[in-house]
């Protein structure tokens, strides 16, 4: 009987810890809210060209993969709670609003636009930082890794 009393205990304190700690963590919806500032695009996987192995994308190389891109047009995102994203460029002006949501295991970014939709893997999600893959069809030599930072 003291068994069976031990075990139970044992399960019981295992199920309240996960529960507490699972309810501590914040979901990817609730992370992505607020406004994100492009930091820096690069090749993160890369196919060698020459024997040479080149990760950063150059100001022309990114201008050619942004003109192919539906939706992706401003480094600063803005995200609100409502499954929704407001594009705001450096000027600080609006753009169009885009809806956003979060699929999969919380690894999938998708943005649906009037134009289309993009999806993008999401890397990393901190309260501070946010990377993005995505892999385009444009004679790239790899997937593309965009990191945002918070700024709001």
């Amino acid at each position: 009987m003291m068994k069976i009393a031990y075990w139970y205990m044992v399960v019981v304190g295992i199920a309240l810890s996960s529960f507490i700690v699972l309810s501590k963590v914040d979901s990817p919806e609730t992370l992505i809210n607020g406004t994100w500032q492009e930091v820096e695009w690069e090749y993160e996987k890369v196919n060698y060209v020459d024997g040479k192995k080149e990760l950063t994308i150059t100001g022309e190389q990114k201008k050619e993969i942004c003109s192919k891109l539906v939706i992706h047009h401003d480094p600063v995102w803005h995200f609100t709670g409502q499954n929704r994203l407001l594009k705001i460029g450096e000027t600080g002006k609006n753009a169009e609003e885009l809806n956003w949501n979060v699929k999969g295991r919380g690894h999938i970014l998708e943005l649906k636009g009037t134009e289309g939709v993009e999806d993008y893997q999401i890397v990393e999600l901190t309260r501070d930082r946010m990377v993005l893959y995505f892999n385009f069809d444009l004679q790239i030599r790899g997937i593309i890794k965009m990191t945002f930072k918070r700024i709001g």
